[in-house]
């Protein structure tokens, strides 16, 4: 911040590119050249007035000429600082310059910049012969090294904990706040594992209530952005992948799993008819009225709290345009308007309470062949009606859906030629149902069909069965979870996942990622496994006046 003489220029060697000033600059000002030195020249003489260093003299309350007849001001009071700085236009238009004035003039203005932002960062003291220095500073160590002890009895009694957690959660949005600590637990059984590794799992514990004492500034994590109260959200949160919790759905010749979620609870249809929810609060998994007649490659979205299965093959092996409502609060059935055409395969996704079935197959004359089709059903009007179809035929797809835009993300190809295997696409197409337009997004980066889709705080989570080899239909299980952004339409690699299994679906509740698929040990099991978290970051509101902080005020100047 402080400032530099200025040195005059003597000659400059245009083909050499050498500029000689008079003074020299000193020794540690402009001679590294790797933090790229910049010249800047200013045009003034001592025509213009008085000089010392180079630079005019300032005199205060007075009129200083600058040039073409613009003359400054400067106030007797405030304090001029290295790098103040004031920016008057001219204009040829007028023959005058842009400056506030009044009856009696240019009024004085502050300057333009640089702007100086002050905090008290310690107070230093003193005392006969001795320093005494205070930190101000509010200092917290890494969220993953967090550390605390038990409190001693003369101490306060906020909850602590003994040894490094794994994740801490945030306070529930109660008067009384509750933490609640993640542990890692070792699960023990009659033989070792096949591979030689531990299984483990995550069990929520808490540790203590009626914590009310956080310091001020500090901040919590929560699985929500709805902040505690006496919190404000930041607008940050973050993704965790790592070690996962496993719940075992006891189900019995399922088929492909389809969930969905509805009020913070994850409902499972197995293709084989059977019907479970699972609530992660409770950890706890019940049979609910199963769907008859069962089928299989269904369509399946939720609207308005009800969730709505579409189309499939039924028993017999033919393609079905059925659709069906399910109540969850009610668990019941109910049989809705058909769809305008049988499918298979379609992907499912609710926008605004409406309902889209977006791809999948159809029967020709010859056979089966992925679909571009597009149909919007509105539970409301129980009514089906065809929309804008999809770009790119495919089936096995899925889609999602993100701040009332549709992304319809992988899939296969299907051919009517005998020998030619499904291809699986990177394919990634946006649907906006308000303008009932198509739009290519930037394409996947891995090949995936039969794929596992969810969307988390605004990002998109790819998981499951993609292309790994040279044969088209050789697919196995993939570990990887990609992320999709779709506010800079960017993919990356997030994680993978502890165990690759065939995952039929995932979703999200609570801030948490949800992939069911089958047991990796046996098929005919079905399996919830908790695979990442997200959380949301809520800073304390501090309730203290700030304490005042004794500046000069600026100089001020009129011209």
């Amino acid at each position: 911040g402080r400032p530099a003489p200025l040195s005059r220029i003597v000659s400059v060697d245009y083909a050499r590119q050498e500029v000689v000033l008079s003074p020299a600059p000193a020794d540690d000002v402009a001679r590294d050249p790797s933090r790229h030195p910049l010249l800047r020249r200013w045009d003034q003489t001592e025509a213009n007035g008085p000089m010392a260093g180079g630079a005019l003299t300032i005199t205060r309350s007075c009129w200083l000429p600058l040039e073409d007849g613009i003359q400054v001001w400067f106030e007797e009071s405030g304090r001029l600082r290295a790098g103040d700085y004031w920016l008057i236009p001219a204009r040829t238009a007028t023959e005058d310059v842009e400056w506030p004035r009044d009856d009696a003039g240019p009024i004085p203005q502050p300057p333009f910049g640089v702007v100086h932002h002050l905090c008290l960062l310690a107070e230093v003291r003193v005392s006969r012969g001795h320093v005494h220095v205070r930190d101000h500073r509010r200092t917290f160590p890494p969220l993953t090294a967090l550390r605390a002890r038990a409190p001693r009895p003369a101490e306060s009694t906020d909850t602590v904990v003994e040894e490094t957690v794994e994740v801490i959660a945030s306070p529930a949005p109660t008067p009384s706040t509750e933490i609640v600590v993640r542990e890692v637990v070792e699960e023990t059984g009659s033989r070792p594992p096949a591979n030689g590794s531990r299984e483990e799992s995550i069990v929520d514990v808490v540790v203590e209530e009626n914590v009310a004492r956080i310091p001020q500034g500090f901040a919590v994590l929560g699985q929500t952005s709805e902040s505690p109260p006496g919190y404000a959200f930041t607008g940050s949160s973050f993704m965790t992948f790592g070690r996962s919790r496993r719940k075992v759905v006891p189900m019995r010749n399922l088929g492909r799993l389809s969930p969905v979620v509805v009020g913070g609870r994850i409902y499972i249809f197995a293709e084989s008819g059977e019907v479970w929810v699972y609530d992660p609060t409770t950890d706890q998994v019940e049979p609910r009225a199963s769907m008859r007649p069962a089928r299989y490659g269904f369509g399946i979205a939720v609207a308005h709290s009800r969730i709505y299965l579409f189309g499939g093959v039924d028993l017999a092996g033919g393609m079905t345009d059925r659709t069906s409502e399910y109540d969850p609060e009610d668990d019941r059935w109910t049989n809705r308007m058909p769809m305008r055409s049988p499918r298979t395969g379609a992907a499912g996704v609710a926008v605004d309470g409406k309902v889209y079935a977006i791809g999948g197959e159809t029967t020709t004359r010859l056979g089966a062949l992925a679909s571009r089709l597009n149909e919007e059903y509105d539970p409301v009007r129980d009514r089906w009606s065809e929309r804008e179809p999809m770009p790119t035929a495919r089936a096995a797809l899925c889609a999602v859906a993100v701040e009332g835009r549709v992304y319809a993300i992988g899939g296969e190809t299907r051919s009517l030629l005998p020998g030619v295997r499904p291809r699986r696409l990177t394919v990634n197409e946006q649907y906006d149902p308000k303008s009932n337009a198509w739009h290519p997004r930037q394409a996947a980066s891995t090949s995936r069909g039969f794929l596992a889709l969810t969307a988390l705080d605004g990002k998109v989570y790819a998981l499951g069965e993609a292309d790994r080899g040279h044969r088209p239909d050789h697919a196995r299980p993939f570990a990887i979870v990609e992320e999709y952004d779709p506010a800079i339409d960017y993919w990356i690699n997030r994680a993978a996942v502890a165990t690759p299994r065939h995952l039929d679906g995932m979703v999200a509740t609570r801030g948490e990622l949800h992939a069911i698929g089958k047991d990796a040990s046996d098929e005919r099991v079905g399996m919830i496994e908790t695979i990442a978290s997200c959380f949301y970051i809520h800073r304390r509101a501090d309730q203290r006046s700030p304490r005042p902080m004794a500046v000069e005020e600026p100089s001020h100047a009129r011209t």
